[in-house]
């Protein structure tokens, strides 16, 4: 680092200093007294530049070459978190796909210096593999506090320095958020999209939260990784959390971490059980033990169980509060006659805004839990709770992805990735397909009358008659507009026709009726069956499209199997 010339003076004035009193130590007032002082100020000043300058400059690690401000910027953990934090960037890159196709997602992060951002993740995509943060738009992104859409034609040669100088139609753009480690930028989330039209307010919103859960996720692996967890316990929780789905169910992730705690802690009976903030009645959702009273799906009065006594007292629970409140309590029946002797844990989980976790563990030994074992499953659970919240953000984000917002029925691109789903294992099975297309008659009139209100209480309502009407193995979805369409798995013709036929009645005979305004509605269905009529998932929609229209030219109301000669 150049000094400036005042600190030069001061600095060579002190050595100078230092110089004479190692050569004349008992030099004479006042030359001597002017020698110590200039040695003490030149010391003082030396401490004040290393806290203004030096010290500052080590601590942010600034590349002198670059002009920007990087106090707001930090340094990826990677040496405590990479390897978790790919696992959860694969899961995001998941959902950003089934948003578009043609979405191509990125993460950057700062490695080992503030003037370069690092991609995180081989792709096909258009960005380079290092991005320099001298570049202003760059900044201004990583300073942000929201999602920002950056599109080319407003950009110029600083597109260029991040994507490189190439042939620009005009139309490309990309989202981008900061991702932040303890309220410092390390990176970047970035969506680069080949043409802005392709560009909704939904993927806007799905950024930025793919971006809070990036954050979040990344803050809370570094804190446990820091826990005070031993390192075998330390390494079987990452190797769980490493392959956990956030897909699965609830109660899957509950039976994994129960059989990790046991593992460490062994107890008797695990039973976990969850609320609302607002409900007085608990449901069991987890139970491992022998005891027959604690079964999956059943119910019970927070005020009057032991497994609603976390959620009562808002906090963890031992064998003392156990005793206070219920004395003559006894797991396995409830009746009172007798003690048995038990040591319990309870602990108090709090799952986003309103739902709480009860855990409780039981030991039916005279082997009381130990304050290291009660320490030790605080910790598990601890853990559990963040994993929990993670997956909740996630399936929420994930549903906002992949539904219609109006309806909750799968999204256009959802459906089309689960027919090709479909169509796979129907050809690995040997099984038939039957595709369902449906379009409401004369549906215009009610927008251009009634308003578009109106119309989206007719849509909303007609998506539940058919979600009502079909199985949960079958895929429901908003095609477009007031289309539709029903993937009916493991099925023919034949066992298709009186479902599609009992939908189209029931829609005809719905009483719509909104702000004292009634309505009839019909609606003209259109079935084409895999393999049958074809073996390409493009034609079977188009045949199934094709029939309900032929429907419809005579009138609607109807269901259309689809024949060659349509």
């Amino acid at each position: 680092m150049k000094l400036s010339i005042k600190t030069g003076i001061i600095y060579s004035l002190s050595c100078l200093a230092v110089l004479l009193l190692v050569l004349y130590p008992s030099l004479d007032a006042p030359y001597g007294h002017i020698l110590r002082i200039l040695v003490i100020f030149g010391v003082a000043w030396l401490i004040y530049f290393y806290f203004t300058s030096l010290g500052q400059f080590n601590n942010t690690k600034v590349d002198s070459s670059n002009g920007n401000d990087t106090s707001q910027y930090a340094i990826f953990p990677k040496p405590h978190v990479d390897e978790l934090f790919q696992e959860i960037q694969s899961m995001v890159f998941s959902i950003v796909q089934s948003l578009n196709d043609s979405y191509q997602p990125e993460v950057f992060l700062f490695e080992d210096q503030f003037d370069t951002l690092v991609r995180q993740k081989d792709s096909k995509s258009s960005l380079s593999d290092t991005i320099l943060t001298n570049n202003l738009l760059i900044n201004t992104i990583l300073t942000s506090t929201g999602p920002q859409t950056i599109y080319q034609k407003d950009c110029g040669a600083e597109w260029d320095e991040i994507f490189g100088d190439k042939t620009w139609r005009g139309s490309e753009c990309f989202l981008a958020n900061p991702i932040r480690f303890n309220d410092k930028s390390i990176g970047l989330f970035i969506i680069y999209i080949d043409h802005f039209n392709a560009l909704d307010n939904k993927s806007l919103i799905i950024t930025s939260q793919l971006s809070s859960l990036l954050t979040k996720n990344l803050e809370n692996l570094d804190s446990l990784d820091h826990q005070a967890l031993g390192n075998y316990k330390k390494e079987s929780i990452l190797t769980f959390i490493s392959n956990l789905n956030f897909q699965d169910a609830e109660t899957d992730i509950y039976r994994q971490f129960s059989s990790l705690v046991n593992k460490f802690v062994p107890s008797d009976q695990i039973i976990i059980s969850s609320a609302t903030s607002f409900f007085t009645q608990g449901v069991i959702m987890w139970s491992k033990g022998d005891d027959p009273n604690y079964i999956e799906g059943k119910k019970f009065n927070l005020n009057e169980s032991l497994l609603g006594l976390p959620m009562m007292v808002n906090g963890g629970i031992n064998d003392d509060i156990l005793l206070k409140k219920f004395p003559t309590f006894i797991p396995a029946s409830g009746d009172g006659d007798s003690m048995i002797n038990h040591s319990v844990v309870g602990l108090l989980l709090k799952i986003g805004e309103e739902k709480l976790i009860s855990v409780i563990l039981e030991r039916k030994s005279k082997r009381k839990f130990s304050l290291k074992e009660r320490d030790s499953i605080k910790s598990f659970f601890q853990i559990l709770s963040t994993i929990m919240n993670w997956q909740q953000e996630y399936q929420q984000i994930y549903l906002n992805a992949t539904q219609d917002g109006l309806t909750g029925l799968l999204n256009h691109k959802t459906f089309m990735d689960r027919f090709d789903e479909e169509i796979q294992r129907a050809k690995r099975f040997n099984h038939d397909l039957v595709m369902l297309m449906f379009d409401l008659d004369k549906f215009k009139r009610i927008n251009d009358t009634l308003g578009h209100p109106y119309g989206d209480y007719v849509i909303q309502t007609v998506s539940q008659i058919l979600k009502d009407n079909v199985r949960l193995i079958d895929a429901v979805a908003r095609y477009g507009g007031e289309e539709f369409v029903i993937i009916l798995v493991n099925t023919n013709i034949d066992m298709a026709m009186p479902v599609a036929t009992r939908i189209v009645q029931n829609i005809a005979e719905y009483p719509f009726s909104m702000d004292e305004k009634d309505v009839k509605m019909t609606i003209s269905c259109g079935m084409s069956e895999y393999p049958t009529h074809s073996e390409n998932i493009r034609e079977v929609i188009d045949y199934a499209d094709q029939a309900m229209y032929s429907g419809k030219k005579l009138g609607g109301n109807s269901v259309t199997v689809f024949e060659s000669n349509n």
